[in-house]
């Protein structure tokens, strides 16, 4: 009688090591977002209520900072775009907890790398952004806080670093899409991780060009763009949630 599959010793061991492998690296993936990188916005309550509150960096431009929705209380202003050339007035936190918050906690990642790679030892990132902490009835403010200098007041070196162009824009004949990344219905922080592996993938002076249907990519895409000094060469709203961003890779 043939032997089935289940029988097979050796096809079994085959296909168990190949689950180790894929649960080894899913835990990995969790591990790293959940416990490394983000805290949640119940987590963050309780530890701007508790003896040692966390500095919390609101990266939103200044408009959404002191806008109708407010801010969490206490937190700092900076925008994503002027981080970078602001780390020294950050000195002082530097082995102390940070939380990074953004509207959907995307950009807020990104904010979480710059902090890392500057040698900011307890950096995190709110999940789910002042979407989330508002959608849950915490506690926001519209008092005018710590702001640090925005691109709006006043311009800074990271001023220009990407071109961003509002509308349908054609082609230039020379420029080539190497990459189309396609993460329509998808919503914040996907496009953004997303697209933030796709272009690591891509060589410097290449293009990816990014599809999404969440109304956030419309400044998220932009901000993450210069924040990280990557040139945006397209940035189009072909119809109602329906955006194409076209991004070449410059470091």
């Amino acid at each position: 009688m043939k032997k089935s599959y289940r029988d097979n010793i050796t096809v079994m061991g085959y296909y168990a090591k190949s689950m180790i492998r894929h649960w080894k690296t899913v835990i990995k993936i969790i591990w790293q977002r959940s416990d490394r990188s983000e805290i949640t916005v119940d987590d963050l309550l309780a530890r701007i209520d508790s003896n040692q509150p966390p500095l919390i960096l609101d990266i939103r431009s200044a408009q959404e900072f002191s806008g109708a929705s407010g801010h969490i209380p206490n937190a700092r202003s900076i925008s994503i775009t002027k981080l970078a050339s602001n780390l020294e007035g950050l000195q002082s936190f530097k082995d102390k907890e940070i939380v990074t918050c953004c509207p959907g906690g995307g950009l807020s990642l990104v904010a979480v790398d710059i902090l890392v790679k500057a040698g900011f030892t307890d950096a995190k990132s709110l999940r789910g952004g002042m979407d989330l902490w508002c959608q849950n009835g915490y506690p926001t403010t519209t008092a005018e806080d710590i702001i640090y200098p925005h691109e709006d007041i006043e311009p800074g070196p990271l001023k220009g670093r990407a071109k961003i162009i509002e509308g349908k824009q054609p082609l230039d004949e020379e420029c080539e899409v190497h990459h189309t990344l396609d993460v329509r219905n998808f919503v914040c922080p996907i496009p953004i991780l997303k697209s933030r592996e796709a272009l690591k993938a891509l060589k410097i002076n290449q293009v990816l060009e990014i599809l999404t249907t969440d109304p956030g990519s419309k400044s998220d895409i932009p901000a993450w763009a210069r924040a990280t000094g990557q040139e945006l060469l397209v940035s189009e709203e072909r119809g109602p949630n329906d955006f194409r961003f076209l991004v070449k890779r410059m470091k």
